[in-house]
């Protein structure tokens, strides 16, 4: 707290301390101090543009005090004590267990869909929700969902590939703004904003489904045979994350993130009651091949490992201010395919007589860098900044069969090749508020151009194996 005139006296010990000051409804500042043994002095000026405090808001369960009511569009914002809450160890489920408006399913057997599986906001497409870290243009996944899912025939970004462990909060804009930010921005825009603190933490969070059937149960009771202890376990979740920060002198400071998470797979499928072998064939009305569990239905197979970096650099004598953010994430993933009976044309029934699943096998490696410049000139607040991120998806199919290959030579593993996206943005952002007696608050003006936007792609080529 502070006296009526602005002065304050915060009793400390000697050494290097961080200050932090801050008041509703103006940006805070958070500054390293030196203090020697005569103590230090150190005088403050906050900007207008902070948080601004609300009525409370209370519809429905999921809404508790954190939609922004005086805003011209309705924006909620997902708070870290929300985040943590959730128990969530993907983005994208965190999302979706706090904000009404977004939606993501969880699609099986559906290709690369069920890696990198799609969300929506406002029950429009995938791409037609724009996605912004620290405010700047995140680049989409390279794979097209082509399967018959939610989103097909679009892409949109994976925000799995950002940790969740790395969020401070998460801004989520619920109207249309493609005015603003353009096509892609139909269904709203969500704004993820990195973390800053220079506090170290470690965390983690192991756990699995464990389900007693009820043989009394139908869905389940078919299941009951080929279930150990008529107990169904699986979907076990293991992550591990580590943050840590500095801060520097005149709004300086770095920050790292890394995680760890490994997804196990879930199976809620039932027997296949389908005749498997050919008329005649004795194990039709055999009970050791007749009504076998041979789908994999539900989440794919994932463990996912990634980093992020958010810094600011000291600001310079006119105010002016260089920062990064970037990082990189690698996932491997594994889902099933549909069954291939063992009188289907598509089996080769020297390698699998009784039929085969086959496995579709993902590498994903997603990297991205943004650097940049703001301060003031002239009385306009600029930003300078340049952007680059890129996906790449390979696939390989394994326990599987090729019916064309003659089965003198088997082979049951293929490099089905990949899809890779790369994208460029140059930014250039001018604001600045005009005072007008007027009016109650001043006029702001603002506008920018994208000096540069360059994408490229390569879909359905096969691509050397790392």
């Amino acid at each position: 707290m502070t006296h009526a005139d602005g002065s304050y006296r915060l009793p400390v010990a000697a050494g290097k301390q961080v200050v932090r000051v801050s008041y509703i409804g103006y940006s805070p500042v958070v500054d390293t101090v030196l203090v020697g043994g005569d103590g230090a002095s150190r005088d403050y000026k906050l900007v207008k543009g902070g948080v601004q405090l609300d009525a409370n808001v209370v519809i429905g369960t999921r809404l508790n005090d954190r939609t922004v009511l005086n805003a011209p569009v309705p924006v909620d914002v997902l708070t870290p004590a929300e985040i943590q809450q959730t128990g969530q160890i993907e983005t994208n489920q965190v999302i979706q267990m706090l904000a009404p408006s977004f939606n993501f399913p969880r699609p099986s057997i559906s290709d690369g869909t069920d890696h990198v599986r799609p969300s929506t906001l406002r029950g429009l497409g995938p791409d037609q929700v724009l996605v912004l870290v620290n405010g700047k243009r995140r680049y989409t996944s390279a794979l097209v969902n082509v399967n018959g899912t939610i989103g097909r025939g679009s892409t949109g970004v994976d925000l799995n590939a950002i940790p969740s462990s790395a969020i401070e909060r998460i801004e989520i804009l619920r109207d249309g703004a493609a005015a603003q930010y353009g096509s892609d921005a139909i269904a709203g825009v969500i704004n993820i904003i990195l973390k800053t603190d220079p506090t170290t933490e470690v965390g983690g969070e192991i756990g699995s489904n464990y389900t007693t059937l009820d043989p009394k149960d139908t869905a389940y009771a078919a299941n009951l045979a080929y279930l150990k202890d008529k107990t169904l376990t699986d979907g076990d979740v293991v992550e591990w994350d580590g943050n840590t920060g500095v801060n520097w002198s005149n709004g300086g400071f770095f920050h790292v993130t890394g995680q760890y998470e490994h997804r196990g797979s879930t199976n809620r499928s039932l027997p296949d009651l389908r005749t498997q072998y050919f008329t005649g064939d004795p194990k039709n009305t055999d009970p050791a091949f007749v009504g076998q569990n041979h789908f994999r239905q539900g989440d794919a197979l994932v463990t996912d490992i990634g980093f992020l970096v958010n810094s600011n650099l000291p600001r310079f004598n006119n105010g002016s201010q260089v920062y990064f953010f970037g990082g990189a994430s690698h996932r491997d993933g594994q889902g099933a395919g549909n069954w291939r009976l063992p009188n289907g044309t598509n089996t080769v029934r020297e390698i699998w007589p009784n039929g085969f699943l086959p496995f579709i096998n993902s590498a994903i490696v997603d990297y991205s860098g943004t650097a940049g410049i703001k301060g003031d000139i002239s009385g306009w607040k600029y930003d300078l900044s340049g952007s680059y991120g890129s996906n790449r998806f390979d696939f390989t199919i394994t326990n599987t069969n090729n019916a064309t290959i003659p089965a003198t030579t088997p082979k049951t593993e293929f490099d089905a090749g990949g899809l890779k996206f790369g994208q460029a943005v140059a930014n250039l952002d001018f604001v600045r508020a005009f005072p007008i007696s007027s009016f109650t608050s001043p006029l702001n003006v603002a506008f920018g151009e994208i000096l540069a936007e360059l994408a490229h792609d390569l879909a359905g080529v096969q691509l050397p194996k790392r």
